[in-house]
């Protein structure tokens, strides 16, 4: 298992090199990096949830792996506190505060985690994934919000669209794909050719996407901020094993253990950054966060990998 996910976090590396070069080179600019993201986000992602759902679960693997919606709710909970300690611990403050806890709660589950949990838990693993991301996607859209939202901005965002958001082509695929491993139905063949290839795609695509994202930051100036940092030994390493080490004591099926504990041991959401801009708060601090996170779990990934025993 460690072998694979070197494999494949090589393989992210010169993805993630690529976008940054091609930034670099002025081929990507805001235009098209946002292009690269929808499509991901709407095409390819939704389509490898729905194409490895169809072809690698049974309705005994949905049964069994239920309980991680459960799971991933009280997961992100918690790591909303410890990020809400760590920010009073750092004596942040004002909006810098709330994203750095954004950033400590939200894990890059989509842009880095499907791909990776793909490669490295075919099967039941990326079921684990889907049914996390209801949880995750239903709090980044309520507590993600909040914290990436000005509190003299706040009482403005409705109810009604926040909702809204929840129905994406990710929870739709979710959900179809789900109706299909119930009552044992399957895509006939070309869409199921035609579906698996473009979800396949979601891998390069997405760690291009955030190489090219990443490129324009002043890579200095996040490198020098302590606070990201601190984000890997006490979240994505620290959290990540304590977690591993929690479920596996109270005796939840091995097959779910090392999806659940890689999710969490991923690097920050680029989702934090572009709500945080989108909203007036402090994107670029958000977008540090994320390079740093990023680039250290390359490092950070294969020594939680190495603990799992």
């Amino acid at each position: 298992m460690l072998e694979v996910l070197l494999q494949q976090l090589g393989k992210f590396a010169l993805f993630f090199c690529i976008g940054l070069l091609g930034y670099r080179f002025k081929l990507f600019h805001s235009g098209n990096i946002d292009a690269l993201s929808k499509y991901v986000m709407r095409i390819a992602l939704p389509a490898l949830v729905l194409s490895n759902l169809v072809g690698n679960t049974t309705r005994e693997d949905l049964t069994n792996s239920f309980s991680v919606v459960l799971i991933a709710f009280a997961v992100i909970l918690l790591l909303y506190g410890f990020g809400v300690l760590m920010s009073k611990m750092l004596r942040l403050r004002g909006e810098r505060a709330r994203v750095y806890q954004g950033v400590f709660t939200f894990n890059n589950i989509g842009f880095m985690g499907a791909p990776l949990i793909a490669e490295v838990f075919p099967g039941v693993g990326l079921l684990c994934h889907s049914l996390f991301t209801l949880a995750d996607q239903v709090l980044l859209w309520t507590l993600g919000v909040y914290l990436t939202t000005p509190k003299e901005q706040f009482h403005g965002v409705k109810l009604s669209a926040i909702l809204k958001k929840l129905i994406n082509p990710a929870m739709i695929a979710l959900v179809v794909g789900v109706i299909l491993v119930v009552f044992d139905l399957g895509l006939p063949s070309v869409l199921d050719d035609t579906v698996s290839s473009i979800g396949k795609s979601s891998s390069p695509v997405s760690l291009i996407y955030l190489g090219a994202l990443l490129g324009g930051l002043n890579w200095k100036e996040s490198f020098s901020r302590l606070e990201y940092y601190l984000i890997v030994p006490f979240k994505m390493i620290g959290f990540a094993l304590a977690l591993y080490y929690g479920l596996k004591f109270i005796g939840l099926d091995a097959s779910l253990l090392g999806p659940l504990v890689t999710l969490v041991a991923l690097p920050s959401m680029t989702s934090i950054a572009m709500f945080a801009k989108e909203n007036g708060s402090d994107g670029e601090y958000a977008l540090g966060a994320i390079l740093v996170t990023s680039i250290l779990s390359l490092v950070s990934l294969p020594i939680v990998f190495a603990l799992m025993r």
